[in-house]
């Protein structure tokens, strides 16, 4: 199984969820103990202490080498260890790195302390690597999603009142990897026999489960809700997080289940109100299996946009010239998806002719030129000639521009702040925002002055946020109402995390 490696610095968290996540699976710590082994060497046992942290990776401290060939190695780098917990449980832990500690007493011992990417509890490590499906818990699915519970009081007796179950339904086929699969929304209730000495409490959990029409690898199944989260994180606005992660091994779906501890985010604080959500699956519902279909499609194409998504409705707090920088440079790449074949302003075949017949007839003099600086000209030709060459590709303005007057005005005028005229605004703000892009990446000060700072800047950041996904919803096949829909409430939440405290 191969993992990923586009990541570099501190990647982990290692800390406690926020009350509002603390109690589900991969929000909270777990410790286990028992014996372990490498694949084919279960001749050589050794006991040891596993430990899960939510946001990193799982640790193992084992009372001894497992190594079979040099027990002073220092460095461990394997692709599985499997082991069995003190209740019997099997499992494995994969992409494992570590190294072996000696120390001395009354004789030589070692201790050996690893970590691993992943920690499979449940799993038989002579099972094949194909699951039947996976079952994911995410955050904020449960307001994303209607409220499944009902309650009807009866006129007849007011101290009465009917309990109706009716949760959102929804199913969506689409393919991923060339393998076909159905991705199904399941809501796990629980109905109490009667109150507690608090109050009467009819609990629920919305539940996605993938199931493949042949089993498939672990990786593949990770990867696709991987995805799949991506595309909520896009839809619900903010950060969504994986809360419980279980694949099934047997025959049939939810059979032989095996509780996956991966690498999860981990929030400091989490913003759960359904108030600030760009969409709800009230509206979404009939589009879902288009849109996943189109996020699917898309995915390789979509990765800048993704990741920038995800990066700044999970981040913690950043400065909003960071937030603006990225939004900026995210808009002007996609660009290039929704206008493919906009690259220059006259053909490129125009503009290579022009230039090779400048290259032959650049002029050496003209009137009132002295000899030093026609030597200048002409020491400095072959640069110059070349950075006419990419003159032609537009601008970063001329492409901001395209994707705003793209959006229709009776979308993009809120969008803007309900200017008076909004050709007469992108004239004054288009400038400013090419000016502000440049200060924050090279310095100047006549850039400087012209530059957005303080809450023109953070109104000048919403502006592109909403336009940016406006625009990703359209180029997933939304219709103009809807994008507008999500493109609009985009504008609310941007900036309510911040890092802005001074001591």
């Amino acid at each position: 199984m191969s993992f990923s490696t586009e990541l570099a610095g501190f990647t982990s968290s290692f800390r406690r969820a926020p009350p509002a996540l603390a109690n589900h699976v991969l929000m909270k710590e777990f410790k286990s103990t028992g014996h372990f082994w490498l694949p084919g060497a279960d001749a050589k046992v050794v006991w040891g202490k596993l430990r899960y942290e939510p946001g990193g990776a799982t640790s193992l401290m084992l009372d001894g080498n497992l190594s079979p060939d040099d027990p002073y190695s220092n460095h461990i780098d394997v692709p599985e260890i499997h082991g069995r917990l003190f209740n019997g449980a099997p499992c494995v832990l994969r992409g494992v790195w570590g190294g072996v500690e000696t120390f001395f007493g009354e004789e030589e011992r070692f201790r050996t302390r690893l970590y691993a990417r992943q920690f499979l509890f449940g799993l038989d490590p002579q099972a094949p690597d194909r699951f039947r499906g996976i079952a994911i818990t995410f955050s904020h699915l449960n307001d994303w999603f209607e409220q499944p519970v009902q309650l009807e009081y009866q006129k007849e007796e007011p101290h009465d009142c009917h309990v109706h179950f009716c949760p959102a339904k929804q199913e969506a086929w689409s393919t991923f990897r060339d393998q076909p699969f159905k991705l199904n929304i399941f809501c796990v209730r629980t109905m109490p026999y009667g109150p507690d000495s608090g109050r009467l409490e009819f609990a629920h959990q919305y539940r996605l489960d993938i199931v493949p029409e042949e089993p498939q690898t672990l990786e593949w199944h990770l990867a696709l809700a991987s995805l799949v989260r991506d595309l909520f994180i896009f839809l619900v606005g903010t950060g969504v997080y994986t809360l419980e992660l279980q694949a099934f091994a047997g025959e049939e779906f939810f059979k032989r289940g095996v509780h996956i501890f991966p690498h999860v985010a981990v929030p400091i604080l989490v913003r759960l109100d359904p108030h600030y959500f760009y969409s709800t699956h009230a509206k979404i519902g009939a589009q879902f299996e288009a849109l996943l279909c189109a996020w699917l499609e898309n995915a390789d194409k979509l990765s800048v946009i993704r990741n920038t998504i995800s990066d700044l409705l999970t981040i913690d707090g950043t400065s909003p010239q960071a937030v603006f920088t990225r939004v900026a440079q995210t808009l002007e790449h996609f660009h290039g998806l929704v206008f493919p074949g906009e690259h220059g302003y006259v053909p490129r075949s125009t503009w290579r002719g022009f230039v090779k017949w400048l290259g032959q007839n650049f002029p050496n003099c003209w009137e009132g030129a002295n000899k030093e600086q026609t030597d200048s000209l002409s020491a400095a030709s072959a640069p110059l000639i070349s950075r006419i060459g990419g003159i032609n590709s537009l601008s970063f303005r001329s492409r901001i521009e395209s994707l705003f007057e793209a959006v229709p005005a009776n979308k993009l005028m809120p969008m803007i702040d309900n200017p008076r005229d909004s050709s007469s605004f992108l004239a004054e703000f288009l400038p400013r925002l090419e000016a502000t892009r440049n200060y924050l990446t090279h310095f100047s000060p006549k850039l400087q002055s012209s530059a957005f700072i303080g809450a023109e800047l953070e109104a000048a950041t919403l502006r592109c946020w909403s336009v940016l996904v406006f625009t990703i919803a359209r180029f997933l096949g939304l219709p103009n109402e809807l994008a507008g829909d999500l493109g609009i409430a985009a504008r609310k939440t941007l900036f309510l995390v911040r890092t802005d405290a001074q001591l």
